[in-house]
């Protein structure tokens, strides 16, 4: 197995978690674990009224707390989400509490991974990875679909050009 962010120099990870202690030991985590860098935010509403600053680091990777006040995770993401920037940035969210089958499957449909607390330093790691490869996965498979089509279209168009 690759180390988390063995070719991640240079990426960010937003941080959303309202818990100070949770945060801490995130960016402890991450910033000594790993060659990912961070992002903070305490809420929701900050990280809204900061976007323009989240657009521009380009995060690797969202990670957010799902129980967060004003909104949840769930929401935050389709905020951020529905940027251009930030519409293909894979997302993992922590909780302690046991999430419903409707939201187990909101999380399922956006393809957002989910990581329930406490949870140990190896699966944080594991689970980013396994995160971030989903995301290359994913891209790879809508990049070879849209070969495909194109390839397909092309042999469509060449036979009706013939007739």
């Amino acid at each position: 197995m690759t180390q988390v962010g063995e070719q991640a120099a240079g990426l960010t990870i937003l941080i959303v978690e309202d818990d100070e202690d949770t945060l801490v030991f995130l960016k402890l985590a991450l910033t000594s674990e790993t060659p990912y860098s961070v992002l903070l935010m305490k809420s929701s509403i900050e990280t809204l009224q900061r976007l323009n600053e989240v657009e521009a680091v380009q995060p690797a990777l969202l990670l957010l707390d799902y129980h967060l006040p004003k909104m949840t995770a769930l929401d935050l993401y389709d905020h951020l989400h529905a940027q251009a920037k930030l519409a293909q940035v894979p997302a993992l969210m922590i909780t302690a509490d046991p999430l419903c089958g409707e939201i187990r499957r909101a999380l399922a449909e956006r393809n957002i991974a989910l990581l329930e607390k406490p949870f140990g330093l190896d699966e944080l790691f594991q689970c980013i990875e396994q995160t971030m490869q989903l995301k290359s996965m994913i891209a790879w498979n809508v990049k070879a679909e849209l070969f495909n089509n194109e390839t397909a279209g092309r042999g469509i168009h060449r036979r009706f050009q013939q007739r």
